[in-house]
C-alpha cells in the first residue's frame, strides 16, 4: 500500500508547524528589538518617531491577532503528523515492505518530497529540500552514493528506478539508433560538488567554456533545418558557421548516448555540456540509444 504522506512528509508537516509558530515569535522579537533602539535614539529620528512607533503598534497587534489562528493550525499540522506517524508504524509497511513501496520512500526521500505535504511545505531533514542546489538554472537532486544528477521532467520516476534496478533488464541496441528527444527527458547527469560550487570548473573542462558551448548549441536550428532541406553531414561538417555544431550534435558517431526507459533517457557516456546548452536555449537534440532497459512489473499490479 502507498500513502500521500511517508516518513519525509510526517517530517515535513512537523517542520512546517514549527515554523509557524518561530516565525511569529521572530516577528515580534525583531519588533521589540527595533523599539529598543528607535527608543535610544529617539532624539535622532525627528519628526518620523511617532510614525514608526505607529507602524511598529500595527505590526505587534496583527501578529497578536494571528496568533491563535497560527497556533491553531500548528497544532492540527503536529496531529495529523503523528496519525500518519501510528498508521505508518502499525501497518506494517515498515517491516512487511513490498519493493516497491520501499524504492518510492527513497525516491521521496532523495528527491526531498514526501508526498503532498512534502512539496507543499519541504523536510526539514534533507540537506537540500528547502533550497535546492541549481546548476545553469536547473534543480540538481543528490543519490545517496552522493553523486549529483541534474533534474530532468521524469526526475522521480528516474529515482524510483534508480532504485529498484535489480527489477530491470537492459536490452542494447543493434547498430546505430538515433532518436531527437528534449534534453529535459534525459536524467542521470551527474555533476560534482565542486561543478555545482564552481560551474567555470565544469564548463572548462574541455580546454573550452560556457561561451563555446553556448554559441555552439545556437545553431542546432540551423543545422537540423539544413539537414531537412538535404544537405548532408559531411558537407555540414565543412561549413565554416555550422561545422562545428553539426560535428558534436548531428554526427552519429560523436552525438551524446542514452539508454531509453519508459518515458524518459538516462545519461550513459560522454556529453553532459552539450545536453545542458541545448537545454538551456530549449533545442531538440538527436542522441544515440545505446540500449533500452525493461523493468519487470510488480507482482502486486
Amino acid at each position: 500500500m502507498k500513502y500521500a504522506v511517508n516518513e519525509v512528509g510526517v517530517s515535513a508537516m512537523h517542520s512546517a508547524a514549527n515554523s509557524i509558530q518561530t516565525s511569529l515569535e521572530a516577528i515580534m522579537d525583531l519588533t521589540s528589538r527595533i523599539r529598543s533602539s528607535a527608543n535610544d535614539y529617539g532624539g535622532c529620528i525627528g519628526p518620523h518617531e511617532a510614525s514608526l512607533e505607529e507602524a511598529l503598534g500595527q505590526i505587534e497587534e496583527s501578529v497578536k491577532t494571528a496568533l491563535d489562528p497560527a497556533n491553531s493550525v500548528a497544532e492540527k499540522l503536529n496531529e495529523v503528523a503523528e496519525a500518519y506517524e501510528e498508521i505508518i508504524g502499525n501497518d506494517g509497511i515498515a517491516v512487511e515492505n513490498t519493493t516497491a513501496d520501499v524504492s518510492s520512500s527513497r525516491a521521496a526521500a532523495a528527491q526531498g518530497t514526501g508526498g503532498i505535504f512534502g512539496k507543499l511545505f519541504g523536510s526539514s531533514n534533507r540537506e537540500n529540500t528547502v533550497s535546492e542546489p541549481s546548476f545553469a538554472g536547473f534543480e540538481t537532486g543528490k543519490l545517496d552514493n552522493g553523486t549529483n544528477v541534474i533534474k530532468g521532467e521524469h526526475y522521480q520516476q528516474y529515482i524510483e528506478d534508480y532504485y529498484s534496478s535489480e527489477k530491470s533488464t537492459f536490452i542494447r541496441s543493434d547498430g546505430i539508433v538515433v532518436e531527437t528527444i528534449s534534453p529535459s527527458n534525459i536524467e542521470g547527469i551527474h555533476l560534482d560538488d565542486r561543478d555545482i560550487n564552481d560551474p567555470s570548473v565544469f564548463w572548462g573542462m574541455h580546454n573550452s567554456s560556457k561561451d563555446f558551448f553556448e554559441e555552439t548549441a545556437s545553431h542546432i536550428p540551423e543545422v537540423q533545418s539544413a539537414i531537412n532541406n538535404g544537405r548532408t553531414i559531411d558537407d555540414l561538417r565543412n561549413d565554416p558557421v555550422l561545422g562545428t555544431c553539426t560535428s558534436i550534435y548531428f554526427d552519429p558517431q560523436k552525438i551524446p548516448r542514452v539508454e531509453k526507459n519508459d518515458g524518459y533517457y538516462t545519461f550513459d557516456g560522454d556529453g553532459r555540456h552539450r545536453i545542458i546548452a541545448a537545454r538551456e536555449y530549449g533545442y531538440n537534440i538527436p542522441v544515440r540509444i545505446v540500449g533500452k532497459r525493461i523493468r519487470q512489473k510488480d507482482s502486486l499490479e
